[in-house]
């Protein structure tokens, strides 16, 4: 009974150790997740600060100036908004079109952002090159993986009667009649 209960004793403590290490697993990623919610946070904060540093200091500006003025100087700031949205969506519709065209090439779409140029000539341009250099450098990895030999014919077929496929067709039709 003795053995029994120190068997009984040894597993609970084993299950025990294997709950506190997870536990402690728990605790760790835990911590690193609230680390990285409270980085997230501050960089939210210190962007939104200098958002708001940047409009007062505008709205400052604004009030020095002229009515003609006023509406110039807002009018140029329609103007670059909109050209630098223009801008994102020309990079988010070139990302796409590079994914899409790496994907139908079988080459490996993380490097997308990489191939990205100033227009769809470029990145075309840059997606054959990377297509080039992509292919020559798995060559290069294949042949040193294999010691730069070609692998020789099997024969493990040898000494075996070439099976003529007519025959046993003809064979498995008579015998399905």
């Amino acid at each position: 009974m003795t053995d029994e209960n120190t068997q009984g004793e040894e597993g609970q403590t084993e299950g025990q150790a294997v709950e506190q290490g997870e536990g402690e697993q728990t605790e760790d990623m835990e911590a690193k997740l609230q680390k990285m919610l409270e980085d997230a946070k501050a960089k939210w904060e210190k962007d939104l600060v200098e958002k708001l540093e940047k409009e007062r200091k505008e709205q400052q500006r604004l009030s020095t100036l002229s009515d003609e003025e006023k509406k110039k100087a807002m009018m140029e700031a329609r103007e670059s908004e909109l050209a630098e949205k223009e801008r994102q969506l020309l990079i988010r519709s070139l990302e796409l079109d590079t994914i899409k065209i790496l994907d139908e090439e079988k080459l490996p779409v993380k490097f997308a952002k990489f191939l990205i140029g100033e227009d769809s000539e470029s990145t075309l341009e840059n997606i054959k090159t990377f297509k080039t250099e992509w292919r020559n450098a798995l060559n290069a990895a294949v042949d040193k993986r294999l010691g730069g030999r070609t692998p020789t014919a099997s024969t493990a077929g040898e000494g075996k009667r070439d099976i003529d496929i007519l025959a046993l067709a003809g064979e498995a039709n008579i015998r399905n009649k």
